[in-house]
């Protein structure tokens, strides 16, 4: 299932009231994705009567203006990530048992 290009315009809506929010920072953070390099900016809600009142979302689009979209699943809704990798697995896991013994000493 292909995902409908999003321009930057229509990512500039806040996503719960769809005001149109200011950008939070002028400085621009580039990365690559896809062999292309895309622009990152934060946009705020100005709408005091917004559930998103002063709350920022991440807007990445290329140079012409395609906004960046991560792949979603099969019903269009879940996010897909990258399974992590045995050795991320068990960094995470000795993470939580230091954590487990410093409580258990205190």
């Amino acid at each position: 299932m292909d995902q409908e290009e999003i321009t930057v315009d229509q990512a500039s809506h806040c996503p719960k009231c769809g005001d149109v929010g200011t950008i939070a920072k002028k400085q621009v953070k580039q990365h690559y994705i896809d062999r292309e390099w895309w622009d990152v900016y934060v946009y705020i809600c100005g709408n005091s009567l917004c559930r998103w009142y002063n709350t920022g979302w991440a807007v990445s689009s290329n140079e012409r203006g395609v906004v960046y979209q991560r792949p979603q699943g099969e019903r269009g809704i879940d996010k897909t990530f990258q399974k992590l990798s045995p050795d991320q697995l068990a960094h995470g896991r000795r993470m939580v048992e230091d954590v487990e013994q410093r409580d258990l000493r205190d």
